[in-house]
């Protein structure tokens, strides 16, 4: 294993924890989530253990889109400062 692929085994070690695990990825990148699909997926998020990291995890790989940590926008620089904050 390179040090590279160490940092990141390390970076998402919190990601078997997460309540999406094991989840249909589409359920949180769908290109729309409106209504009871978006609902349903932060419903999601809301009981996860590890939002923080997944706040984090986003703004770290420059997330373009999708629902991270119960957020849902297009991902750029005043929500990465927002989440890089918390």
């Amino acid at each position: 294993m390179t040090e590279k692929q160490a940092d990141t085994a390390v970076a998402i070690d919190w990601l078997e924890q997460a309540a999406c695990a094991g989840a249909d990825p589409e359920t949180f990148c769908a290109d729309e989530l409106k209504g009871a699909a978006l609902e349903a997926a932060r419903a999601v998020c809301r009981s996860c253990p590890v939002t923080r990291q997944c706040a984090g995890y986003a703004v770290e790989i420059g997330a373009v889109h999708g629902l991270w940590a119960g957020q849902w926008r297009t991902w750029q620089s005043p929500a990465q400062d927002r989440f890089a904050a918390a």
